[in-house]
């Protein structure tokens, strides 16, 4: 019986994925029976492909990015697809795991080498390089302990030494922690940039979906090629989203839905807080103070002034606050003209009291 072997594709070309007829013609030619597999993002096929094949075929192609290991490009040359690339390691770990024949060519070296790499790198690390860390550790820990015993005298020293040393050892956990939350940040940006690349050059994800996750980045820790596709992609969303949120917030303040319209509002603060010249930190602002929540209103007035003073905005809000501070000084006069009328009041009576 022929067997079957499963060609992985090699990308997309034209919103097409492809295999060239070479290979498919070699596996022929061999007698083979070919069997196209299409990149895809769902894991749960991989079952499916390795019940369906008797063996894989990973083609040549383009150079697998480095982003995927945090690295940076280092030249602009060639093209890279993170799409393909994170489905073709992932899939090959796959199929090594299911110990079927498998042929790589060129890029399918490349992708063959980096699967193995990975599960090599993580054995050595965990059986060669940690114990060996810790070996050093203790052994640096012993040679402290002789020193310490050598160098104090008194139990008083002893305690001074201690608690030096119990500082220092706080401050670098500390150092460590901060470098260990900053790297996980990164890691969790760079994961993201990369899952969304590959959802807006798909279209398979909706604005609002992929914006969500865009808002979880933090931009300033990428390096530049992954800052750069970041901002290709929040440059070509946030304005869309933006004008979608902001069309909707003003219909639902028309309607009085002002608590709607505020999550939908805050929402565009996030993308670009000084959108339509103000105008949508206006309708914010608007929108806290119809709800009932004043101090969050004036809050939003004083930040238009103060960001974007030159705007009809700005006036707006200036007159609202104006308006406001009117409105206080009024009900504060108007107290103590009561509080007048009635000290008159009580003269008055203490007059005829005494006729």
């Amino acid at each position: 019986m022929e067997p079957v072997i499963g060609i992985v594709s090699c990308g997309y070309m034209d919103r097409r994925q492809f295999v060239p007829q070479t290979y498919i013609q070699a596996v022929e030619d061999a007698g083979g029976i070919c069997v196209v597999l299409p990149c895809t993002h769902d894991e749960s096929i991989y079952s499916r492909y390795g019940k369906l094949c008797d063996g894989f075929l990973f083609c040549g192609g383009d150079d697998v990015t480095p982003l995927l290991f945090g690295e940076e490009l280092m030249t602009d040359h060639g093209h890279t697809d993170f799409h393909t690339d994170h489905f073709h390691i992932s899939f090959m770990k796959y199929a090594l795991s299911l110990k079927l024949p498998i042929l790589a060519v060129c890029r399918g070296m490349q992708v063959l080498n980096i699967a193995l790499g990975l599960v090599v790198g993580v054995a050595v690390m965990w059986f060669l390089i940690m114990p060996a860390i810790n070996a050093s550790r203790q052994e640096r820990n012993n040679r402290q302990t002789v020193e310490f015993s050598d160098q104090i005298a008194t139990q008083t020293a002893q305690i001074s030494a201690l608690k030096k040393e119990l500082e220092e050892y706080r401050s670098t956990s500390e150092e460590t922690e901060n470098v260990q939350a900053t790297a996980s940040s990164t890691q969790e940006s760079y994961e993201i940039v990369l899952n969304m690349a590959a959802h807006f050059r798909a279209e398979d994800m909706g604005d609002s979906a992929m914006v969500e996750e865009l808002l979880k980045v933090n931009p300033d820790s990428l390096g530049t090629v992954g800052r750069e596709s970041y901002d290709e992609i929040a440059g070509e969303l946030f304005p869309r989203v933006c004008a979608n949120l902001y069309s909707t917030s003003q219909e639902n303040f028309e309607v009085a839905n002002y608590t709607a319209a505020i999550t939908n509002l805050e929402q565009v603060m996030k993308m670009d807080e000084g959108y339509k010249e103000g105008a949508a930190l206006l309708l914010l602002a608007q929108s806290y103070e119809k709800s009932g929540d004043q101090n969050q209103a004036n809050l939003k007035y004083q930040k238009l002034t103060e960001s974007y003073p030159d705007t009809e905005a700005a006036q707006t809000a200036k007159e609202a606050l104006d308006a406001q501070s009117g409105a206080e000084a009024g009900a504060e006069g108007s107290e103590d003209g009561e509080g007048s009328s009635d000290s008159d009041n009580g003269g008055e009576g203490a007059g005829d009291d005494s006729e």
